[in-house]
């Protein structure tokens, strides 16, 4: 018996290749038989505007990856810490990462790779969890071409709704810091004329407060009309010994108006 030539080996390895192939799912079979299986996600409402809850995403392909065999592998590519801002004004960290995705199937380790890029923002240590479960998310919706119903130019922190709610809490935050520095500014001159005494400063901030007739100090005419109901209690001291009444700190704190 002779022995086989080199093209009818070749040919007989490409053969049972074939047939290897044809017995294994494979990473691309694979997710086309999870594709097929997804259900319809709905979105739900977060604040003042819809999206995807991370948790159904998961809830819906978590069956489907057993199912049909394949596996989710992350791997951090980079990572970043910005200074941000609040739309309030408040100072922030955003966590910038860049995350690649290794979709493998089990059968035979074929495997393809997905990119996600994704922001976490916080005042805290939470930015980067945040940042990792957004990478995610959006990297499975564009893979499963979950329909989000939304034009990705579409910005939705430039709707209406959110722009009014960003100047309220702006408006919000700003009115705070005028109570504190012109309460501030009316307890400093105050504490002045009872000489320093915080006890007697504290009775006079009171008694001045209800001669005004205010419940509290908003504006710099507030912080005058109290200042000059005081001057009616306390003897005026000399211009050279009266601290800086600027608002920057109260010199004695008092409940609700304290700095």
């Amino acid at each position: 018996m002779s022995k086989p030539t080199n093209a009818e080996l070749t040919e007989q390895l490409a053969q049972a290749r074939a047939e290897l192939a044809d017995k294994r799912n494979g990473i691309n079979q694979a997710w086309h038989y999870i594709l097929h299986d997804m259900p319809e996600l709905e979105r739900r409402k977060v604040q003042t505007f819809t999206a995807f809850n991370i948790d159904d995403v998961y809830a819906s392909i978590h069956p489907l990856l057993i199912k049909h065999g394949v596996i989710i592998v992350p791997r951090v590519v980079s990572y970043e810490w910005r200074d941000g801002t609040f739309p309030n004004g408040g100072a922030c960290l955003d966590f910038v990462l860049t995350v690649e995705y290794d979709f493998i199937a089990i059968s035979d380790g074929t495997k393809f790779t997905a990119v996600g890029f994704a922001q976490g923002r916080d005042n805290q240590d939470k930015g980067p969890n945040k940042a990792i479960q957004q990478a995610l998310k959006y990297v499975l919706i564009q893979m499963l071409q979950i329909n989000t119903g939304e034009d990705a130019e579409e910005d939705p922190g430039d709707t209406p709704a959110a722009k009014e709610a960003a100047e309220a809490a702006q408006a919000k935050a700003q009115r705070e810091s005028d109570i504190l520095h012109y309460t501030n500014k009316a307890k400093a001159a105050i504490f002045s004329m009872a000489k320093n005494d915080k006890d007697e400063a504290k009775r006079g901030f009171e008694l001045a407060l209800h001669a005004a007739e205010l419940t509290e100090i908003v504006t710099s005419d507030d912080a005058d009309k109290v200042i000059d109901e005081a001057s009616d209690i306390y003897e005026p001291v000399p211009k050279e010994s009266e601290p800086i009444t600027d608002g920057s700190d109260a010199p004695f704190e008092d409940g609700p108006h304290s700095g």
